[in-house]
């Protein structure tokens, strides 16, 4: 369980970091830096992961495993070394980056967003296990009724709030001064962008089950 409140941790500071208009440069510089410390201690804990990866059969699920992470893991190092080059608050040394390297930070942060959101889907069936097992809830009809009515609901709210703030502008770098300055209370931001991020974990989890599909093996059909 100490797993799953981790990765809830990671979420929040993920959602808080991309808050720049509320907590400013220096919060948003203490909050990247809360961030990397949690992201390192969820590399630690989850490290068997590189030695299950050397001896599993490279199927689909596999593979689209390893390329979602290679591509959170290469946004979040683009995250970080951007980061330490326009950062001018906590360390001890100012590099005088120029604009190009804060639109790289600015793009690398959302895609690392997104990539997370699809990996954290990607293990969704073990997260729910877990959670479950937690609660001491047990499988039934009426129980994957209400999470199929709540998935439902979830997506319809999640491309509505992705619309509202425009996550397509932000990934293109259009409009960035306006965004910088928006008018959203903390509360407001971080439900709508919790919500995107569950929008493409659920992404992400439709995403595993299809190559859960196609790593089926196929039936073979007998001819007469």
């Amino acid at each position: 369980m100490e797993k799953i409140a981790l990765d809830g941790l990671l979420i929040v500071l993920f959602i808080l970091t991309l808050n720049l208009p509320f907590f400013r440069v220096v919060g948003h510089e203490i909050l990247g830096g809360l961030l990397l410390l949690a992201l390192l201690l969820h590399h630690a804990w989850n490290r068997s992961w590189h030695d299950h990866l050397k001896r599993s059969r490279w199927n689909y699920q596999r593979r689209g495993n390893a390329l979602v992470m290679a591509l959170m893991a290469a946004s979040c190092l683009t995250v970080i070394f951007s980061g330490i080059a326009i950062a001018r608050n906590l360390l001890p040394f100012s590099i005088r980056a120029p604009l190009a390297v804060h639109e790289i930070h600015w793009l690398s942060g959302y895609l690392f967003f997104l990539f997370a959101a699809l990996h954290t889907g990607m293990h969704s069936g073990d997260i729910k296990g877990r959670l479950m097992h937690f609660f001491s809830l047990r499988p039934s009809p009426a129980l994957d009724r209400l999470f199929q009515i709540l998935t439902l609901a979830l997506v319809m709210t999640g491309i509505y709030f992705s619309f509202q703030e425009r996550i397509g502008d932000r990934l293109l770098m259009t409009h960035m001064v306006n965004m910088l300055i928006g008018p959203q209370s903390l509360l407001e931001f971080s439900l709508a962008f919790g919500n995107i991020f569950i929008l493409y974990a659920i992404m992400g989890h439709y995403f595993q089950a299809l190559l859960r599909h196609l790593d089926r093996p196929k039936r073979r059909v007998r001819t007469t």
